[in-house]
C-alpha cells in the first residue's frame, strides 16, 4: 500500500514548486521506495520546511511517519496535506 500511495503521489507534483525542491521531492520518493525511511522523512522534512504548502511532501512524510511507528506525527503531518 505504502509503494501504490507513494508511486501515485510521486507523479504528480504540485504546480509552482521551485525545481530544487521537486528534485529533493523526487529524491525522498526514490529512497521511500527502496525502505530508506530515515532518508525519506529527512527529505521530505527538508521539503515541507522550505514549502509548507506542498501537500504531497506532508502526504508522503505521514506515510515514512506511519511506516516508522510515529503515529501521532504522521497524524499530524496527514492533517497538514489536507490543508
Amino acid at each position: 500500500m505504502l509503494l501504490l500511495v507513494a508511486s501515485v503521489c510521486g507523479a504528480h507534483l504540485a504546480c509552482g514548486q521551485s525545481a530544487p525542491m521537486n528534485e529533493r521531492f523526487q529524491q525522498a520518493t526514490q529512497a521511500m521506495r527502496a525502505g530508506h525511511l530515515d532518508e525519506a522523512a529527512q527529505g521530505f522534512q527538508a521539503v515541507t520546511a522550505a514549502q509548507p504548502g506542498f501537500a504531497e511532501a506532508h502526504f508522503n512524510l505521514g506515510l515514512v511517519l506511519e511506516e516508522q511507528g510515529r503515529n501521532e506525527q504522521a497524524i499530524a503531518s496527514f492533517q497538514k496535506a489536507l490543508c
